[in-house]
């Protein structure tokens, strides 16, 4: 999403986490306004959490409206992060 030319529409991140954080924090402030809903579970044990929060601190800096879900678990997709994502694609 930070790499095309046009901004989509929305993102939706599951257990997603930074990465690339020099080229990132470079390219976030183009998709200032973006709508994102990311969720993380707090026991996640292939991602840690604290790698999935510094993600959401990146893009809510560069400008984007997260929606941000975390919740008691691993590294699955509860049904609220579901339901925010089915909100977005409408």
């Amino acid at each position: 999403a930070l790499a095309l030319e046009s901004s989509p529409a929305g993102l939706i991140l599951w257990s997603g986490m930074l990465l690339s954080e020099a080229i990132w924090q470079a390219r976030v402030p183009r998709r200032a306004g973006l709508s994102v809903v990311q969720s993380h579970g707090r026991g996640d044990d292939v991602l840690p959490f604290s790698a999935g929060a510094a993600l959401r601190d990146l893009l809510v800096a560069g400008g984007c409206a997260v929606d941000f879900i975390p919740f008691m678990g691993g590294h699955a997709i509860p049904a609220p992060s579901v339901h925010a994502s089915a909100k977005l694609l409408k």
